[in-house]
């Protein structure tokens, strides 16, 4: 591999990761938490019976299914009720 092409994959790779950042920076000026770029997890504001709560979302995951409290993590996530329907032990229809 010649010098020039190495220099021109290191400039591609350097303005990918330059427009990452630009990406995350507007979802964060969405209020939107970019939590984990490897497990594409994030977190979105939401309220909870007048509380402050975080909806949490995994690339993996089809839809927004879990929620955690603000001072929370992804492991204390509790699964939303399914819209119309109270969970058991919980009220949590966010939807």
């Amino acid at each position: 591999m010649s010098f020039d092409h190495f220099m021109g994959k290191k400039q591609e790779l350097n303005s990918a990761i330059s427009r990452l950042y630009i990406l995350i920076e507007e979802l964060e000026g969405l209020g939107i938490i970019v939590k984990s770029i490897e497990e594409g997890l994030v977190d979105f504001p939401s309220i909870r019976f007048q509380e402050e709560v975080w909806l949490c979302w995994k690339i993996e995951e089809t839809e927004v299914s879990f929620w955690h409290g603000k001072n929370e993590g992804y492991r204390n996530r509790k699964t939303l009720a399914p819209k119309g329907f109270v969970a058991e032990n919980d009220l949590a229809d966010l939807r």
